[in-house]
C-alpha cells in the first residue's frame, strides 16, 4: 500500500491502513464563538454538524480537506502547556498581523 493512499473517508494512511481522523482540543466554556471566528471566519475552515447527543454539550467541530478539530468544552479548563497539534498551511498572504 501506498503511504499517499487514501482511506474510503480521505484521510492519508500509512502502510498499515492507519490514519488520523481527527484531533480534539478543549476550549473553555463560553468560547466558542471566538473559536468559530478564528476557525471559520480567520482560517477558512467549514463547521460541521456535531451530532444532537453531542452538540448539547458545546463546543464545535471544523474541517478543512483532510483536517478536522473537535472543539470540545471543559467546564475545569487549563490552557495545556505543551500540547498541540502541528497543522500544515499553504503560504497565505491573509493571517492578521499582530
Amino acid at each position: 500500500m501506498n503511504r499517499e493512499e487514501e482511506s474510503g473517508a480521505g484521510a492519508p494512511v500509512s502502510a498499515f491502513g492507519l490514519g488520523l481522523h481527527h484531533v480534539q482540543l478543549a476550549i473553555p466554556p463560553g468560547s466558542e464563538d471566538a473559536c468559530r471566528a478564528f476557525y471559520v471566519d480567520v482560517v477558512g475552515m467549514t463547521e460541521v454538524p456535531k451530532p444532537p447527543e453531542l452538540a448539547a454539550r458545546g463546543g464545535l467541530w471544523v474541517r478543512a480537506d483532510r483536517l478536522e478539530i473537535h472543539l470540545g468544552v471543559e467546564q475545569d479548563f487549563r490552557p495545556a502547556r505543551k500540547a498541540h497539534p502541528g497543522s500544515r498551511w499553504p503560504t497565505w498572504t491573509g493571517w492578521p498581523s499582530g
